[in-house]
């Protein structure tokens, strides 16, 4: 029998800490739950027990949720950090973004809470896994998140940011702006218009896209010097990203999928090959090995590189997203792209949004390129009760392959 993931929640209000036990009976066996009314008293409770996951309020007496959530990354890194919260105030927000793996708001129903606690744990496995980490080790030094990436996130965090202000920060990296408008203005996105301006781009594309493009176009950037394997080049994965994270983000549309989770499908589709970007430049001899092996044999190379690299690409990435602490369910999106059916929960995510684009895209493509990709896992279609759906899937990625091929 595993053991039950244990989770300390703090709060300051009795009545709060009772809905959440009331709410979460039916998790017992799975999880084993604590409870403190203030953050001393969950220091002293993390100094005697060993606790998965915290979720903490931020306003509290005494010792602040901020500060405890600094003193638990700090002398408890292992520990999975959340924040629950109804606090509106900014004062916060810079220990959520620097601290907390995520933050979910008042009232939060026990499914939401569930899905949180998976990504959440899901990050902290990857970060502290060691063998990734070993086999991420032999690739060298890995990209750090970009400046500006970093800065679009503090001022989203801040206040409802309007399009001007995103181009202002755009305007003290004037490489990055120049980068934005030309893939912008690139088939990618047949916009049918000329866009020459940053404000522009945003207000045509939304904030989170761009910022996407952001992360993306300077991952590629970082590496596109060094030399990839023969059979991956750096320009066939930057166009994958992009076809992919479009279809993903149409999948989603499709299956009326709102707020922020269309977005979330879009950068997690950018970011999906990533650990195949690094795997071709940093180590292109042994990724031409894994190619070759699964095309003469009828494989699939994210299930053979577990035995050259120690990790597969999806782990790479996931790994290296989980160190730049993006969202949770962009992480998982990567991480499970070719096996959703190991997402902890029900429900269309950016995870089947992803598995769907990889898997469609890649139906009429050559023997070593189809080798990168995977089938539909028809189990977890089945699962959620999609397998209808497929149908319209499929004219959605015919329609995208129709479009003209995307150029520099």
């Amino acid at each position: 029998m595993s053991t039950p993931t244990r989770i300390l929640f703090v709060d300051d209000e009795q009545n709060v800490l009772d809905g959440i036990r009331r709410m979460l009976r039916r998790q017992q066996g799975q999880w084993e739950l604590f409870f403190a009314h203030d953050g001393e008293s969950a220091i002293q409770l993390l100094n005697r027990q060993t606790i998965d996951v915290l979720v903490t309020d931020m306003k509290m007496p005494g010792i602040q949720g901020d500060e405890l959530l600094q003193y638990t990354a700090k002398h408890f890194p292992e520990t999975a950090r959340l924040v629950l919260t109804g606090q509106t105030e900014q004062s916060g927000h810079y220990a959520i973004l620097e601290y907390a793996h995520q933050c979910l708001a008042k009232p939060c129903e026990a499914e939401t809470l569930k899905k949180a606690v998976s990504e959440a744990l899901q990050s902290r496995n990857l970060i502290n896994n060691p063998r990734i980490r070993a086999a991420l080790g032999d690739i060298g030094s890995l990209p750090s998140l970009p400046r500006i990436y970093q800065e679009l996130e503090a001022a989203i965090q801040k206040h409802n940011v309007n399009s001007s202000e995103i181009a202002a920060i755009f305007a003290s990296d004037m490489a990055m702006s120049a980068k934005v408008l030309q893939l912008v203005n690139s088939s990618f996105f047949g916009l049918g218009r000329r866009v020459s301006s940053v404000n522009d781009a945003v207000m045509l594309l939304g904030i989170e896209r761009v910022r996407g493009l952001v992360l993306c176009s300077t991952v590629f950037e970082a590496l596109k010097s060094n030399t990839a394997c023969p059979s991956l080049s750096i320009e066939s994965l930057w166009q994958n990203a992009f076809t992919t994270a479009k279809l993903a983000r149409a999948i989603c549309l499709s299956e009326k999928q709102k707020d922020d989770r269309p977005d979330q499908a879009y950068i997690s589709g950018l970011m999906h090959s990533l650990g195949l970007l690094l795997f071709s430049t940093r180590m292109p001899a042994k990724m031409q090995i894994v190619i070759d092996q699964a095309t003469t044999g009828g494989n699939f190379v994210y299930e053979l590189e577990r035995q050259v690299f120690q990790a597969s690409h999806a782990e790479a990435a996931a790994y290296l997203l989980s160190l730049w602490k993006l969202p949770p369910r962009i992480i998982e999106a990567v991480l499970l792209q070719h096996k959703p059916g190991l997402i902890g929960y029900d429900g269309f995510c950016a995870a089947s949004a992803v598995h769907i684009a990889i898997a469609l895209l890649a139906e009429d493509k050559a023997p070593s390129d189809k080798v990168l990709a995977h089938e539909l896992d028809f189990d977890y279609l089945n699962r959620l009760r999609l397998t209808e759906r497929i149908s319209a899937w499929r004219a959605l990625a015919h329609d995208l392959k129709a479009e003209t091929q995307p150029g520099e």
